[in-house]
């Protein structure tokens, strides 16, 4: 059985990792309606202070270990803050669930199926981070420590399934939204092009890496001012438990016990790198690898001659492979080995067509536009509900 302390790390590292826990309205049970004060009243419906409580679990331990660093004014102007941003979050998924009601979209049979399995699926991540910090847990300990964790965070499988319920009917407005915006015309996407264009030419031209980090995010890159690979990576890294260990043998003065852990580690691990060389050099497609090593990651980087972000080690793998489609030997990382493969090529282009990049640029335009209707939808449902808000519980 955990600890209480145990349980509670747990919740802060999992909200953390996981935020869309906190997105989750928080259950309030008919006992709770009866004992807590109304935190508001939305168009006659009530919100309690325990609901915006439920949501500060984490937050609070995060400002009591915060404790050394700030004063308690400065930890209660945080806490106060934070309360209120939670309340008027709150409100407003209340008035846009009481909106989308009364326009008439309904709970199908599909949107309850689908927020059942978000609650199974919400299950599990937490069980299998817990299973992660706690592998020899028993399966009684292990439903018994998510069920608390989500207890703790004021959440239950009525709550999560209602959330996923709204969010599925907010989804379908969304949809009505998208087909009802207008597609855009040639003439708006296209200055939006010479726009894109003026703006990475100069801030490309000074910065590489502003080229680079453009293209990981997967938007459209109107500018390429040189040549560039795509190089996807197969990562054969220590396991997660001894690089945890080995970040600790660091962060205590370890440094020798931390480096002779790193040798035993690649040993460790070379069989597994040999055999994975052999398969690639006897024709094993890089990508099936990739999916059975890496976890299924799409690791994949940019390189080109002018690159300044990467080891000289890996630049020099990356860009001294012959042939497209090749493989480099084998990158010695800080936590175990990369292999790198030379996926396609990105051409300097001063600019690229528009043509090319016409479709992504509609595309980001549509969303953009989409987006802003329904900001501006929200703005109105909220000027139009009665909404009332009692303020003593924000002292």
């Amino acid at each position: 059985m955990l600890s209480r302390m145990k349980k509670l790390f747990l919740i802060l590292l999992i909200v953390l990792f996981f935020p869309p826990l906190l997105t989750v309205k928080a259950e309030t049970t008919q006992t709770q309606e009866s004992e807590n004060s109304i935190a508001a009243l939305v168009d006659g419906k009530p919100i309690f202070w325990s609901q915006v409580e439920a949501q500060m679990t984490t937050l609070n331990m995060m400002y009591q270990n915060l404790s050394g660093s700030l004063s308690d004014e400065e930890i209660a102007e945080k806490k106060l803050k934070a309360k209120s941003e939670i309340l008027d979050k709150l409100i407003e998924q209340l008035v846009v669930q009481n909106k989308l009601a009364s326009l008439g979209f309904i709970v199908t049979d599909e949107i309850k199926t689908q927020a059942e399995e978000s609650y199974q699926s919400t299950v599990k991540v937490i069980e299998d981070y817990v299973k992660k910090s706690y592998p020899d847990i028993s399966k009684e300990d292990l439903e018994e420590t998510a069920q608390w964790i989500l207890s703790n965070q004021g959440l239950s499988k009525e709550s999560i399934v209602e959330s996923a319920i709204q969010n599925a009917l907010f989804d379908a407005y969304k949809k009505q939204i998208e087909d009802e915006t207008d597609r855009m015309d040639e003439s708006a996407v296209k200055a939006y092009y010479n726009s894109l264009y003026s703006e990475q030419k100069e801030s490309f031209s000074n910065d590489i890496n502003l080229y680079e980090q453009a293209l990981l995010s997967g938007k459209p890159v109107i500018f390429r001012p040189v040549e560039t690979r795509v190089i996807k990576q197969l990562s054969i890294p220590f396991d997660d438990d001894v690089i945890d260990l080995i970040n600790q043998l660091n962060a205590y003065g370890s440094k020798d016990e931390a480096e002779k852990m790193r040798m035993d580690q690649y040993d460790r691990i070379s069989a597994k790198l040999n055999q994975t060389m052999d398969r690639l050099k006897s024709g094993e497609s890089f990508d099936a690898l990739i999916e059975e090593f890496s976890e299924g990651s799409d690791a994949v980087n940019y390189v080109s001659e002018q690159s300044t972000r990467f080891s000289e080690e890996f630049k020099n793998a990356a860009m001294s492979i012959e042939t497209l489609g090749q493989f480099s030997e084998p990158i010695k990382t800080a936590y175990g080995y990369l292999i790198l493969c030379w996926d396609a090529t990105l051409e300097a282009a001063d600019p690229v067509a528009f043509e090319d990049v016409r479709a992504d640029l509609e595309s980001l335009l549509s969303e953009f536009n989409c987006n802003r209707a329904i900001a501006d939808q929200k703005m109105q449902w909220l000027k139009e509900a009665n909404i009332e808000i009692f303020e003593d519980g924000l002292k």
